[in-house]
């Protein structure tokens, strides 16, 4: 089971993802990556092309970062969003 926060077709493209106010998708790192995994697999059983993580925080938590990257690793088109990227007037 995952509860997915963006699900949404863009420029034709299927895109799901994840909001988050914090600059981590979890505070226990074993958790973060059962999250990224559990996107990664969504995305290809729905067959989505684009992944999108966003936070309200001025940037990504650096190690959570990281993770996303290398979980990911290029499958995907990857949009890290952070409260800048959102906050635009």
């Amino acid at each position: 089971m995952i509860e997915c926060d963006i699900n949404c077709v863009m420029d034709g493209v299927l895109t799901i993802g994840e909001a988050k106010k914090a600059a981590k998708l979890n505070n226990k790192r074993a958790e973060e990556i059962r999250t990224i995994e559990k996107y990664k697999d969504l995305a290809t059983k729905l067959g989505a092309r684009r992944i999108v993580f966003a936070t309200l925080a001025e940037q990504w938590d650096a190690a959570t970062q990281q993770e996303i990257l290398k979980r990911l690793d290029g499958s995907f088109d990857l949009w890290l969003l952070t409260g800048a990227n959102l906050m635009k007037a």
